[in-house]
Formats: C-alpha cells, sequence, structure tokens
C-alpha cells in the first residue's frame, strides 16, 4: 500500500507540532520519495528535511518518529536553481529552470 503525503499537512513531533508539509523529495532514479520537507509554522527558518522512514501519515495529518528537538537537528532544506543551457540562443529561450531541494547524505 503506498502512503500519501499532502502538501500542507500539518505535522507533529512526539512531544508537539513542528509545522506544515511544503514540499516532498524524490528519488529519480528509484520514483520513491525519500524525504518530506516540514516549514516551521511562524518562524523564518528553512524547512527541514525529514527521512520519509520516520513518517507516519494518516487523513491530512502526519506524525514524526521523532522529537522537536531531534527535528531541529534535521538539515535545512536549501533551494538551488538548476539551469540547463543546452539550446541557449541568447534570447532565454530554450533553456529550461527548475528549483530543488538539496538532500544531503549521512542522515
Amino acid at each position: 500500500m503506498r502512503t500519501q503525503f499532502s502538501l500542507g499537512a500539518k505535522a507533529s513531533c512526539t512531544d508537539g507540532f513542528c509545522g506544515v508539509v511544503s514540499r516532498t523529495i524524490i528519488d529519480p532514479a528509484a520514483g520513491t520519495i525519500t524525504h518530506l520537507v516540514v516549514e516551521p509554522r511562524h518562524r523564518k527558518e528553512n524547512g527541514r528535511l525529514v527521512p520519509v522512514e520516520l513518517v507516519d501519515a494518516t487523513a491530512g495529518e502526519i506524525r514524526l518518529r521523532c522529537t522537536l528537538a531531534e527535528f531541529e537537528g534535521f538539515d535545512p532544506a536549501e533551494e538551488v536553481e538548476v539551469v540547463d543551457g543546452g539550446g541557449y540562443d541568447g534570447s532565454g529561450r530554450g533553456t529550461s529552470t527548475c528549483t530543488l531541494s538539496t538532500v544531503r547524505s549521512g542522515r
């Protein structure tokens, strides 16, 4: 059975609310979700990369199997702009741009 994650779903740690799900990170080779990006609500911090192994999803709610302190220790989600320069003709056409969140190994 596949687990479904809803963007905007509230996420809670074992000891309290930690934020909302803002993005999913997908391993393109495997076609599977590896991490959720959980944005702390009411704080101007980057979202945290939460491994899906720590996620329990129910109807519209995400429960993380970690404490708030452990959540704060997860790597921040950093946005990186990738531009494919293939076919660039100087006019800005023929390029593609996407925004990615980086995932560091070791977590």
